[in-house]
């Protein structure tokens, strides 16, 4: 099986990240559902809309998952090393 291309450098970043369970659930949701809005990651997860937004803004500067601004709406997905920590750690 493939290993996952994380650098070590990117650990100490990374996995805090994972210590909290919203974080977890947003990302685990979204690799299920490729793209969503926050109200639609908010319904998914049983999270308010305000911890979705601050948990959103933790995974963008963790850089585990980026925008994807689609019309009037902006939609969020896992980045590569998103996708990466999830199949290995999640």
């Amino acid at each position: 099986m493939r290993q996952p291309n994380i650098n070590p450098p990117n650990l100490d970043t990374v996995l805090p990240l994972l210590s909290d369970a919203s974080r977890r659930k947003i990302m685990t949701f979204l690799q299920e559902s490729k793209a969503s809005h926050d109200l639609e990651i908010a319904k998914a997860t049983g999270l308010s809309p305000e911890a979705v937004s601050k948990t959103i803004g933790e995974l963008l500067e963790g850089g585990l998952i980026e925008l994807m601004p689609l019309s009037k709406a902006t939609f969020y997905t896992l980045t590569p090393l998103g996708r990466d920590v999830v199949r290995k750690y999640l």
